[in-house]
């Protein structure tokens, strides 16, 4: 019996949200969401290399980074939207 792998692609969502950080100069990618958890889980590490986050691709699952802002980006969005967050 073979499995139809494009009716489970359909079923569930394949994306993985991963955190990207610069750590002592190096690029780290942390898992952001619970299926990227599963995956470092599965693979016995804390973050994921760009070789894993190649296979998972291959896999066919979408990989996304979540956005972060530094302090100077979120003051600077919060000053052109002030005048929205006050009644």
């Amino acid at each position: 019996m073979s499995y139809d792998f494009k009716k489970f692609k359909e079923q569930q969502k394949m994306e993985i949200i991963i955190e990207e950080k610069n750590v002592y100069g190096n690029v780290l990618y942390y898992p952001s969401c619970e299926t990227a958890k599963l995956f470092c889980k599965l693979l016995g590490c804390k973050t994921l290399t760009t070789d894993k986050l190649t296979i998972i691709r291959e896999m066919g699952y979408l990989v996304g980074k979540k956005q972060t802002l530094n302090r100077q980006e979120w003051e600077k969005i919060m000053d052109k939207n002030s005048h929205k967050c006050w009644l």
